[in-house]
């Protein structure tokens, strides 16, 4: 398989002028530009914001490549002036499923910063949920021009939807007309995050883990003002609250 070089085209992807070419042992570049890739050409950073063909099966296969390359801008930020985008994160995030792609399939790509930002959790959890919604809202305190000098970690809800026995097919009729999609991912991440599940409704996405035949997350992306009314008959049907943590609300 390998022996044989690649040639390997840059173009600048804001004018689409090549920036050079080279040749390469297959071996030397990535399996996939799936992934986020960054490269140093000339003491020069740049992103590969497109690649042609993707993977190295492909380009072994014509022994040619394009890589669309976008240049960095590298600045250094004291540390007393660096401000956060969002009050809050939640603590933890899902593994990717090994040996997967998202590659040819229709997914629900996330920032890892998104991440169970608005969720559907169980009122057996309200105690936590005023905890940490008053860390949020100290953090929200913190505002300084266009971000948040503090950010507040969630930690306590590892579990937000114990025992509420709710199936993704269960799930799936009452979201009245989503689609479903054929896994989840995040952004600039090659793979499908393991145990993960979403659906596109309408525009909005749910997304979240299931374990053993049950969910066990479910959160929700670019959920519309007010809330959709079968999110709230679900809510309403197994005990559960609708939280926006960055927003500090409650529906």
């Amino acid at each position: 398989m390998f022996g044989r070089k690649i040639q390997v085209r840059f173009v600048d992807a804001d004018n689409g002028v090549l920036i050079g070419q080279t040749e390469s042992q297959p071996e030397a570049l990535p399996a996939s530009f799936e992934a986020y890739t960054r490269l140093e050409i000339a003491g020069q950073h740049w992103e590969v914001v497109a690649a042609e063909p993707m993977t190295r099966d492909e380009y072994v296969n014509s022994r040619k490549l394009t890589l669309v390359l976008r240049k960095l801008k590298i600045e250094s930020v004291p540390v007393d002036q660096i401000l956060y985008s969002i009050p809050t994160l939640n603590d933890w995030t899902p593994p990717m499923a090994e040996g997967t792609s998202k590659l040819g399939k229709r997914v629900l790509e996330l920032s890892e910063d998104d991440w169970r930002q608005i969720e559907l959790v169980s009122r057996m959890h309200a105690e936590a949920v005023e905890s940490e919604l008053a860390g949020v809202r100290r953090a929200r305190e913190s505002r300084t021009g266009p971000g948040f000098k503090q950010l507040h970690i969630r930690k306590r809800l590892t579990s937000p939807l114990v025992e509420c026995n709710l199936t993704l097919a269960g799930l799936e009729r009452a979201l009245t007309g989503a689609e479903r999609l054929e896994g989840l991912a995040y952004q600039k991440v090659a793979g499908l995050i393991a145990d993960g599940f979403a659906f596109d409704i309408g525009g909005m996405a749910v997304y979240g883990l299931i374990s053993e035949g049950l969910v066990t997350s479910c959160g929700l992306l670019r959920l519309p003002e007010p809330p959709p009314a079968p999110v709230l008959d679900l809510c309403r049907e197994h005990g559960l609250v609708l939280v926006d943590w960055c927003a500090a609300r409650v529906f």
